[in-house]
């Protein structure tokens, strides 16, 4: 009984140290339940308030948590980025960036050892994916406006998808 409540205190306190240090590795011997978030849920928040804001880390939810809001309950979604501005994801390209294998992302470097030269060098593959996911998204309305009937809605659609996801496979440097 002893053990379990130390184990349970211990935990918490490592839950209430991390809670700004993104999620916390899958089979690491501290519970994710235990973790608290300082705010609710990005995804219980209304459009325009409902945001990722990056570079800095958030607690990424688990995908099954986002599997539950489906249908009418998922919403699309604003990302402030700092180059971009407002990002609008549209709900079904919101549940690809709430997967786990997206949200690794956050972790790996975009610029691999450059930080520890150039201390501001920060960009991580998550940031940059969805750079690139945005500039897809302009490009593909450009075609659209200049060559009607060229580019499908359907077309520009998988080259946005391609974009985000074009870093999914990295290893992490």
């Amino acid at each position: 009984m002893a053990y379990q409540l130390s184990v349970a205190t211990r935990n918490n306190e490592i839950a209430n140290m991390t809670h700004n240090r993104g999620p916390l590795v899958s089979g690491s011997s501290v519970d994710n339940r235990a973790r608290k978030p300082l705010r609710p849920s990005a995804m219980e928040w209304p459009l325009g308030q409902d945001a990722y804001h990056f570079p800095c880390n958030i607690i990424r939810r688990d995908a099954l948590k986002c599997k539950a809001r489906t249908g009418k309950n998922m919403r699309d979604r604003v990302i402030r980025d700092e180059i971009h501005r407002d990002v609008l994801v549209p709900a079904h390209h919101a549940r690809i960036i709430d997967t786990h294998e997206f949200q690794r992302l956050r972790n790996i470097q975009q610029l691999s050892t450059c930080e520890f030269v150039f201390p501001s060098a920060t960009h991580t593959r998550f940031a940059h994916s969805l750079g690139a996911y945005f500039l897809a998204g302009e490009l593909t309305s450009s075609i659209q406006e200049v060559q009607p009937g060229l580019l499908s809605d359907s077309d520009a659609e998988l080259v946005q998808i391609g974009a985000l996801l074009h870093d999914i496979g990295h290893p992490p440097y």
